[in-house]
């Protein structure tokens, strides 16, 4: 849905119109020369679904794949790996914190039996169970205007997900919900976190980039809608590569 409306947006717009004609065969050489870069994905997913590998160790190989064709086209040296390190120095340690925080959080939950009290109190409400995914979808995404995603998905999902398979839903569903959830946040104004970074790397206006979003937030709106009412949009795949 989003690229449908970039497609549609762009096409409308002769800002984003190429100046230039591409050949047929610059458009094939340069299929050819992205293939490698291509290949990543496929690589990356097929290995995790075919039970090859875990995602961590999926990960770990293509990032040595990833560093061959970078030095193969000339575009990684020692420099921008040592820059690379750095910055993923700082990632780590920050990721590291969330991790810590996150795993004390749940321990704390879990002594006070947190997640068995939440789905005491949703049952006990009277509220159908839609109203009751419709309040959780809207306590995320007011959270996920102010916390980090990463933080905030291992603080609730263990709060969450019992309740959610107590109510019969399937959670596989409800995840991707949740992450929808969360892109919706993180680009709603007036405080979605990503509008702020959006500002910081583009320069403009922060009422500018509010507004540039707008669209966007809608179409995600629509989306997840969408999810919510046909969870076999969602379950239909995974059920077909798990049987």
């Amino acid at each position: 849905m989003l690229s449908v409306y970039v497609l549609i947006r762009c096409s409308k717009n002769p800002r984003y119109r190429s100046h230039k004609k591409f050949s047929s065969q610059e458009k094939l050489h340069t299929l050819i020369k992205s293939l490698p870069a291509l290949t990543i994905p496929v690589f990356l997913l097929g290995s995790i679904y075919s039970g090859i590998a875990t995602p961590t160790e999926a990960a770990s190989v293509l990032v040595f794949w990833a560093l061959i064709f970078g030095v193969g086209y000339g575009e990684i040296n020692l420099s921008n790996i040592w820059e690379a390190l750095r910055s993923s120095r700082a990632v780590c340690a920050s990721l590291l914190m969330i991790f810590v925080s996150a795993h004390m959080l749940t321990l704390l939950a879990a002594r006070v039996e947190l997640p068995e009290n939440i789905i005491s109190f949703a049952m006990k409400s009277g509220l159908p169970p839609w109203a009751i995914i419709v309040l959780i979808n809207m306590v995320i995404i007011f959270l996920g205007m102010i916390f980090e995603s990463g933080a905030l998905m291992m603080v609730l999902t263990p709060m969450i997900i019992p309740l959610i398979v107590s109510l019969g839903y399937d959670p596989l569903w409800f995840g991707v919900l949740f992450v929808i959830n969360i892109e919706i946040a993180q680009i709603s104004p007036p405080v979605g976190i990503v509008l702020y970074a959006l500002q910081a790397a583009l320069g403009e206006k922060i009422g500018t980039i509010m507004r540039a979003v707008i669209p966007f937030a809608v179409i995600l709106v629509l989306a997840l809608l969408i999810v919510g009412l046909f969870p076999r949009l969602v379950t239909w795949l995974p059920s077909k590569m798990i049987h």
